[in-house]
């Protein structure tokens, strides 16, 4: 019964959620949009509906196709979970852009969307609406400070965000599907704080095993701190993980 004639949905899920990790874009695109195109305007409330109809707009985000987010108009809206992570991926390609007011217009807008009485009524998923969104709303928060130059924001603001990511309920593939301690990692390295980058990095490998991010990031922090064999070790075991990428890196997740 659990074939992917049933269950193809599901499949895809995975075959997204691994592409990302992966680094295939082509492939986390393609399976995105097929689940998403699937998605008609009854199935919207359907637990699982909401999720895989914002599947692309979080691609693009981890990929940082900022120019197709600009110019994406969602065929559904009008819910808080599709409101809210639209707001979070929409601020991020604004900021990315160099328009950090318009960044901070799409923040305030989610935290508005936090707010309302109705934002856990329509699950997207096995966590509430209002903890994911909150978690989204940190994670903004801190790529605008990150983006200004404030690390000490930015490390309190993606700290905040995987304290609540870690407490999201399973499910598989997780409701939250780019790591905030990629984030977290990030600006610990832009603070010159590798030993604590390092930490989170393998914290995060502790529980998305052979993530290549999170490989990048501990190969960055390790070389940071002169551990040029272990870094090399570890550098292995990225290009492993990246062999189907169709992406270069530079840092833990793109700016």
């Amino acid at each position: 019964p659990l074939s992917h004639k049933i269950h193809s949905g599901h499949a895809l899920d995975f075959v997204r959620y691994a592409a990302s990790v992966q680094g295939n874009y082509d492939l986390a695109s393609e399976s995105a949009w097929t689940m998403a195109n699937s998605i008609k305007d009854k199935q919207i409330m359907i637990m699982q509906g909401q999720k895989r109809v914002a599947a692309p707009w979080q691609v693009l985000k981890t990929f940082g196709k900022w120019d197709d987010i600009l110019k994406l108009k969602p065929k559904h809206s009008g819910t808080p979970y599709l409101d809210g992570i639209w707001s979070y991926v929409k601020g991020s390609a604004y900021l990315a852009k160099g328009n950090k007011e318009q960044a901070r217009q799409e923040l305030n807008k989610l935290k508005q969307i936090i707010n309302l009485p109705n934002v856990d009524k329509y699950r997207a998923g096995a966590t509430p609406v209002s903890r994911v969104l909150k978690a989204a709303a940190y994670g903004l928060e801190g790529e605008i400070f990150l983006a200004g130059g404030k690390y000490s924001e930015a490390i309190e603001a993606f700290t905040l965000a995987v304290a609540l990511e870690d407490q999201n309920n399973y499910t598989e593939p997780p409701d939250w599907p780019h790591p905030m301690r990629l984030y977290l990692g990030s600006a610990l390295i832009a603070a010159k704080k590798f030993k604590e980058a390092e930490k989170v990095y393998r914290r995060d490998l502790d529980w998305n095993k052979n993530n290549g991010w999170s490989l990048f990031g501990l190969q960055q922090s390790l070389q940071l701190q002169g551990k040029t064999d272990e870094a090399e070790m570890i550098y292995k075991e990225f290009l492993l993980a990246w062999q189907h990428a169709d992406i270069e890196l530079s840092d833990s997740f793109i700016k």
